[in-house]
């Protein structure tokens, strides 16, 4: 699908419109991380960015996602509980 949406932009003969939609559509990651950052910042903490940081390294090693990928839905599962227990107690 990314290939074929490449593909469409570097067609000369595609429209222009269907030419920005496609990059808006294929970088719109980055301008949701960017609003979430710039516009919400008093509603973060250091706890969520590094929990961001951790998933975007995690999630670009190819070699450590397929070594590791059992592991990920525990370490996921124990940091819920964690932070479940974490609001029943101290909030």
């Amino acid at each position: 699908m990314k290939d074929f949406l490449i593909d469409k932009i570097k067609d000369p003969s595609s429209n222009v419109t269907w030419k920005f939609l496609t990059i808006f559509l294929l970088q719109m990651q980055y301008i949701v991380l960017f609003l979430m950052l710039f516009l919400g910042q008093d509603k973060f903490n250091l706890f969520q960015i590094g929990f961001m940081v951790f998933f975007v390294v995690y999630g670009a090693s190819d070699y450590l996602l397929r070594k590791t990928s059992i592991l990920l839905p525990m370490f996921v599962s124990f940091f819920i509980l964690i932070r479940y227990h974490w609001t029943l107690v101290w909030m």
